[in-house]
């Protein structure tokens, strides 16, 4: 039953994970059929569930394998469902929960008392870039921040750098998936200084862009960046990077940068790395058409496949989280994280064969019986990653339709 604090409006308990929370009823936020959680005056999204279990798996997954995580941040807390979350179930030492609104602060605190974490969650009412200028300078460090802002996380980016501990994580959310996929091209050069691409990949240039700009942000102060998990759901991508100390490793993070082609009239597409960025090609080398150009962006792996596994084992222990849902997620970045970079789907093959769509299933089962590395891809349910050359993908795809 729904009860009232205050100014907070009709507040609901709701359980995700082992948390309970007082957050608002968002059927009182309603127009029409559409929820907008914006609207509440503290924010919390039931979309973002699934997220949240995939980053408290995977801080769990870093403390199983024995890394220390005595303090976390959660910059923008809300409700602080990430951070009691992280106490609870990743088993770390303690949390900052920090937002700028007195409200959510003040639902933070009640949150907290809920779950018996008074002593282990500290609630701050701060600017987020104030609070992680204060630790940078006086410290103690985070082992970890958690950035999950509304829109573009970049205003976070240098001031989390510097918060950071030697080898600590940044959890990086974008929500900003029209700049990112190359809808707003003004507006992500505007703030990533990079050009995005609009094409059937999009969703994995936009996750490169982000760890580009994260990358170069990181090598002003000497810091290199290490991605360790990547993904994206409906309304966001989110990106898990290890920061580390040191001017070669800074040089090394950013041999990490580079460009992405692509050619819409014959699909071809791969990645060329290089910093200071080459001169672009303007010419497909399998058609010889123009080809459309995305960067500077992240080239290198997106994803570290050994911790991949740990997040897996990591959800094996976490039987309470147990779903179809989450289960698909985790097997699919296992396998994405161990084939090549940049997805195709069906529906841009059928449209270069004039045929119907294949199934992708049917296709990544016939690619491997041909003995080519192959797999769904979380990014589109249409997509799918491969070993094999373009060609025989035409020529299988065409036996599959």
């Amino acid at each position: 039953r729904g009860t009232n604090l205050s100014d907070l409006g009709e507040l609901v308990e709701v359980r995700e994970g082992l948390a309970r929370l007082l957050v608002p009823d968002l059927s009182k936020y309603a127009r029409g059929r559409h929820v907008e959680p914006r609207w509440a005056p503290v924010f919390y999204n039931p979309r973002a569930t699934l997220s949240r279990h995939l980053d408290v798996l995977a801080l769990l997954a870093h403390v199983r394998a024995g890394e220390r995580l005595s303090l976390v941040c959660d910059l923008l807390s809300a409700t602080g469902v990430r951070g009691l979350r992280y106490l609870l179930e990743s088993r770390v030492g303690e949390a900052v929960l920090n937002d700028a609104d007195p409200r959510a602060c003040k639902l933070m605190a009640v949150n907290a008392a809920l779950n018996g974490l008074e002593g282990r969650a500290e609630v701050l009412n701060m600017e987020a870039n104030v609070l992680l200028s204060q630790r940078a300078a006086r410290g103690p460090k985070f082992d970890a921040i958690d950035i999950d802002p509304f829109g573009a996380p970049i205003s976070f980016i240098d001031a989390a750098l510097k918060a950071v501990r030697n080898r600590g994580l940044l959890l990086i959310t974008a929500t900003d998936l029209a700049p990112l996929m190359g809808a707003k091209e003004a507006a992500c050069v505007r703030k990533y200084s990079a050009r995005p691409m609009r094409c059937p990949f999009s969703r994995e240039l936009a996750v490169r862009i982000l760890l580009g700009y994260v990358c170069r942000q990181a090598a002003r102060y000497e810091l290199a960046i290490e991605p360790l998990l990547s993904y994206s759901l409906s309304h966001l991508v989110r990106v898990h990077v290890r920061v580390a100390r040191g001017a070669a490793r800074a040089d090394e993070s950013l041999s990490n940068l580079g460009l992405a082609y692509y050619c819409a009239r014959c699909g071809y597409r791969s990645l060329e790395r290089g910093y200071p960025l080459p001169r672009p090609a303007a010419e497909c080398p399998r058609c010889s058409s123009r080809l459309s150009v995305a960067g500077p962006l992240w080239v290198g792996p997106i994803w570290d496949p050994e911790f991949v596994r740990r997040l897996e084992c990591a959800y094996e222990e976490a039987s309470y989280l147990h779903s179809a849902a989450l289960s698909s997620m985790i097997s699919q970045l296992r396998s994405e994280s161990e084939t090549p970079p940049l997805y195709y789907t069906v529906e841009e093959l059928s449209k270069l064969l004039g045929t119907s769509e294949p199934s992708p299933r049917a296709l990544v089962e016939a690619l491997r019986a041909e003995g080519f590395a192959a797999c769904r891809t979380h990014f589109d349910p249409k997509g799918l990653r491969t070993s094999a050359d373009l060609d025989t993908l035409i020529y299988l795809a065409r036996l599959s339709a």
